[in-house]
């Protein structure tokens, strides 16, 4: 299950043009900034998502609490952060 308004991923898909790739001509990812090195990884993604339904919260909610647009975008270096958020959220649904 992807968690992301469209799929950024087929932006790409057309490739590169056959005479493109004739030549040996590769096309790359945008330039990040570095802010690969503060990603999610997989992992990360997979339990940071299973929090979010288990607490019973609202994915596209949380996002927006996180100021990010999909889960992925979260940098990592916020996930214990938002991991008590949803801690804290489940309690206090368990208490309603």
């Amino acid at each position: 299950m992807r968690i992301c308004p469209r799929d950024r991923y087929q932006q790409d898909s057309a490739g590169v043009p056959a005479a493109g790739a004739a030549l040996g001509i590769v096309s790359r990812d945008a330039d990040d900034d570095g802010q690969a090195a503060d990603s999610l990884t997989l992992d990360q993604i997979g339990t940071l998502q299973l929090a979010i339904v288990e607490a019973g919260a609202d994915i596209g909610r949380f996002c927006n609490v996180c100021g990010i647009e999909w889960i992925e975008q979260l940098p990592a270096s916020k996930l214990d952060s938002a991991m008590t958020r949803l801690a804290t959220f489940r309690e206090w649904q368990q208490k309603k």
